[in-house]
């Protein structure tokens, strides 16, 4: 799709008009090859962060992904259940 609406507009003389809709995701066929080959760590990926940023004070403070629990002002619900650390 890259430069098909410059095509689009070349081809119409600037009249012709392009909308794309997302069909959303689907499942993956093999998704542990998929996720093997990528060798992600959510961890060392500084811009997109699995950690949360939490408030005190007026200043903001990072918290590590897995202890987020701990730190938030929420009543632990059943979206919490078996998290280790939930109040």
């Amino acid at each position: 799709m890259r430069d098909y609406a410059l095509e689009v507009t070349a081809y119409t003389h600037g009249e012709g008009q392009l909308s794309c809709v997302s069909a959303g995701y689907r499942p993956c066929h093999d998704t542990d090859q998929v996720i093997a080959s990528a060798a992600y760590d959510p961890e060392a990926d500084l811009e997109n962060t699995p950690d949360s940023v939490f408030c005190a004070h007026g200043a903001g403070y990072p918290v590590k992904w897995n202890r987020v629990p701990v730190f938030m002002h929420l009543p632990g619900g059943p979206y919490l259940s078996g998290v280790s650390g939930a109040r």
